[in-house]
């Protein structure tokens, strides 16, 4: 079909005699060279000719349309605004960058779509939303952890060991660790509990994980070298409840870190220090 006779068409499309004739003859219009004038016409002032070309974007997949596709579920015709989010649900695994962008919409009504879309491409989504999610502000990289912890939990362990150093998430990534009871976070968690802003996610995360596993790591950090001065103001933190943890420790030491431990006790202001003195 040649420009005009897809002119034509759009015309018979605006006419409630010859609309239904039109709508069948433009199953039959595939060809790219008419791609762009499909796309255009979601721009069309007839509301049933924005709904026909919608719903023609949808079946040919035209990744193209996406953004007017979206701009179209705040259309004044609701069947437009309907066949509108077919399409774009029809081709959501294709256009996952242009639906991640749509996360930061002024709208929240379109906002709430492309979160929706995402969920339902499901693990699919999931390496563009890793991706995505340096590049993105604040607020959408919120978002963007948010729905890879829904998709998939127990397939995000990495990602959030990745987003760890992004300060939009890693308040949220520290609390999903804990969730997940992840064993491998509890070093790099303790290491991350220098900043203040993050310490009480981290206490909240460890307690999830369980003091038998996170315990006897903070009793070792305390004369762990990079991890000391963590180790210390965790252990002032958590108090006696550490204590066999450390005495666990100080039994098995050699004379020549005798000292080092001793140095260390003697730091602990809500230890019952003596307890730990008389293992020596």
């Amino acid at each position: 079909m040649d420009a005009r006779s897809f002119q034509n068409l759009i015309h018979q499309l605006q006419h409630k005699e010859r609309c239904w004739e039109a709508m069948l003859e433009l199953k039959f219009v595939t060809q790219k060279d008419r791609y762009p004038d499909i796309i255009h016409a979601l721009t069309h002032p007839h509301s049933l000719v924005r709904w026909v070309m919608a719903e023609h974007c949808g079946e040919l997949c035209l990744q193209k349309s996406a953004d007017l596709l979206f701009q179209l579920l705040l259309d004044t015709d609701p069947q437009v605004r309907k066949t509108a989010y077919k399409a774009l649900k029809s081709m959501s695994t294709s256009i996952l960058p242009c639906v991640i962008t749509h996360l930061d919409h002024p709208q929240v009504g379109i906002r709430k779509v492309a979160h929706h879309l995402l969920l339902t491409c499901k693990e699919d989504a999931l390496d563009a939303l890793k991706d995505s999610l340096p590049t993105h502000g604040f607020f959408v990289q919120q978002r963007l952890l948010n729905l890879i912890w829904k998709i998939s939990p127990f397939k995000c362990e990495a990602i959030l060991f990745n987003v760890l150093d992004l300060p939009a998430v890693e308040q949220h990534a520290i609390l999903y660790l804990g969730q997940l009871k992840s064993k491998k976070a509890i070093q790099p968690l303790l290491k991350k509990y220098e900043q203040p802003n993050c310490r009480s996610f981290i206490l909240a995360a460890f307690e999830q994980i369980g003091a038998d596993h996170v315990y006897p790591i903070i009793a070792k950090s305390l004369v762990h070298p990079a991890l000391e001065t963590q180790a210390l103001c965790l252990a002032k933190t958590i108090g006696s409840p550490l204590l066999p943890y450390i005495q666990a420790c100080v039994s098995g030491i050699g004379s020549d870190q005798k000292q080092t431990w001793q140095n260390v006790i003697s730091k602990l202001k809500n230890i019952d220090r003596a307890r730990v003195h008389g293992l020596y």
